[in-house]
């Protein structure tokens, strides 16, 4: 698993919180920066990966197409989101939208990656 969390005090705080859940440090790590920056690294795929910034700072525009074009899911991979009710999200070809809902203010999205031919 790996954590993407650019507030400092955030970092110490996830990694106190696995290291107090005894997660071995081999099956994790947090990354202390933007998400943005850390999408500018080559890319190493996940099979899963949650999005959930900060609301209203134009985040998942910028950082959705970055992900999918970027080689950061595997075929087949899970991309779920979550964002204000009012954002608009444009998706281009190479995954399928298979859930999108809202609750309160809040609006979700999961996406499956096609698989490569």
């Amino acid at each position: 698993v790996t954590f993407v969390e650019q507030a400092p005090a955030a970092a110490v705080q996830l990694r106190q919180n696995l290291q107090l859940l005894q997660a071995p440090p081999s099956t994790w790590q947090v990354y202390q920066g933007s998400a943005e920056r850390f999408v500018q690294q080559p890319a190493q795929a996940f099979d899963v990966i949650f999005l959930d910034p900060p609301f209203r700072q134009a985040w998942l525009p910028k950082l959705v197409p970055l992900l999918l074009a970027g080689g950061w899911l595997k075929p087949h991979g899970w991309l779920y989101m979550e964002s204000e009710n009012d954002l608009s999200l444009e998706f281009t070809q190479g995954y399928s939208l298979w859930r999108e809902r809202q609750a309160g203010q809040v609006s979700y999205r999961l996406l499956q990656v096609a698989a490569i031919s």
